[in-house]
């Protein structure tokens, strides 16, 4: 059963680019319109009154529109490079959940035609297109921090409702995590810039913060890897351990 696939895009611009937003948004948001086109019959319709929400498939993986988890991610930086010079390559890293991964094509698709390489009125060459099935391990940590938004301080429920939700909507099998007293210390509250997504405005507003295990737990390298919660498509949750034990590859 397939959890994670990782596609990883290189685009090189021949000419040296500054792009005035965060390019990872932007082109997440970019594929976005693109398959919402490819998939909504009904565009003159919100997506929560359409009575087609059901069976389409922009809706189904985009975690009924945003509401719920995603099943297409992007790693993003909320602060990323904004320069780029001549012959730079960027690197944009796709995260593909479960039984999300008919939707890899709809990447070739965009990138090799769609864009018509430009990007932002500025042209490119696309260098690579990789795909790689991500294999799950486990390790054991005491501690986790949330180093990038995450929407509340309830670490158990932010990480198993996740994974609930991926198992359920995706063909995952993820484990959960166990009910268990722990400690939450150095809270920040923090928010970013609310985010255009061509059916949802997003506005990102949560939690930093470190959560402290009173024993060592099981967590998934693939969790660890794209974050928890409701931000995590865009960056959110992104998770930082210390004292790990690594386990064996399953």
């Amino acid at each position: 059963m397939k959890k994670l696939t990782k596609v990883d895009v290189v685009l090189v611009f021949p000419e040296s680019v500054h792009f005035y937003g965060n390019i990872n948004i932007f082109i997440y948001r970019n594929f976005l319109r693109f398959l919402y086109r490819m998939c909504c019959f009904t565009i003159n319709i919100k997506c929560d009154e359409c009575h087609f929400s059901n069976e389409c498939r922009y809706y189904k993986c985009t975690g009924e529109n945003f509401k719920k988890y995603p099943g297409i991610l992007i790693k993003n930086d909320f602060f990323p490079k904004t320069l780029y010079q001549k012959n730079d390559p960027v690197l944009f890293t796709f995260y593909i959940i479960g039984s999300n991964d008919d939707y890899i094509e709809y990447l070739r698709i965009f990138f090799n035609s769609y864009l018509n390489q430009k990007l932002a009125n500025n042209f490119f060459y696309l260098r690579s297109l990789t795909v790689k099935e991500v294999i799950e391990q486990k390790f054991l940590t005491d501690e986790v921090r949330c180093v990038s938004i995450t929407d509340t301080t309830d670490f158990i429920s932010e990480y198993n409702n996740t994974v609930v939700y991926y198992n359920k909507q995706y063909d995952c099998d993820f484990s959960i995590l166990d009910n268990v007293e722990l400690k939450i210390k150095n809270i920040k509250k923090t928010k970013v810039d609310k985010i255009f997504l061509p059916t949802k405005r997003i506005y990102p507003q949560g939690y930093l913060y470190t959560v402290l295990f009173p024993d060592k737990v099981k967590i998934s390298s693939i969790i660890n890897s794209i974050g928890v919660g409701k931000y995590n498509f865009i960056g959110g949750g992104h998770l930082e351990n210390k004292n790990i034990i690594r386990e064996k590859k399953f």
